[in-house]
């Protein structure tokens, strides 16, 4: 038995380590990968790369016919290409609903019978609106209510307030000044600020 603690097998791990250490980075990783993919995924690649080149060829060829033929040939070149894309859709079609009609047909006959049951059912309802459709609360109605309003009118003395006219407010006050000692000065107008002078004319 061979133990994590024998030297030899310690040893032969940790060589081998060190050479995988040594050895990964020179390995071309791009070229493996690169030669990976092509070996996975070419045959595909080429396969539906011819068919696009092909389809892009036929493609080349009939636009080119087509400009070079005269009016009546590319009118018949024209319904020609209709009638082949409306016959690729029509049998588009009919193979979706051959598909539906054989998977119904798989069905259980209790889950057929429940789905034709509720087929019945949906045609004969009358149709209304789902309640999850309509609102949960009554729209938001702008109407002002005048039992919860607490809007009161305003007094004729609040309507008409007093204004003061610049003439008031630059008038020179009486009586003597405090700090110059004249009468009829200036001084407290200039040096008073307005808001104050307005409170002593209201």
């Amino acid at each position: 038995v061979v133990l994590w603690e024998d030297p030899a097998m310690t040893l032969i791990l940790c060589l081998l380590l060190l050479l995988l250490g040594i050895g990964i980075p020179l390995i071309p990783w791009i070229e493996l990968i690169r030669l990976f993919g092509i070996l996975l995924l070419g045959p595909h690649m080429w396969y539906f790369g011819r068919v696009r080149r092909r389809a892009a060829a036929a493609e080349a060829s009939f636009e080119e016919s087509y400009q070079n033929s005269s009016a009546v040939d590319a009118m018949r070149m024209v319904e020609e290409e209709v009638e082949k894309l409306s016959a690729a859709e029509i049998a588009e079609e009919e193979s979706a609903a051959e598909a539906a009609i054989r998977a119904h047909a798989r069905r259980p006959a209790a889950e057929r019978a429940r789905a034709a049951e509720r087929r019945r059912i949906l045609l004969e309802a009358k149709r209304t609106v789902s309640s999850s459709c309509r609102p949960r609360f009554p729209p938001f109605s702008v109407q002002p209510d005048p039992g919860r309003s607490f809007a009161r009118p305003m007094s004729q003395e609040n309507t008409n307030p007093p204004v003061a006219s610049p003439a008031d407010v630059m008038r020179p006050t009486t009586g003597c000044c405090s700090r110059c000692g004249c009468c009829h000065c200036l001084c407290r107008s200039r040096a008073a600020p307005r808001s104050a002078m307005l409170r002593e004319l209201m």
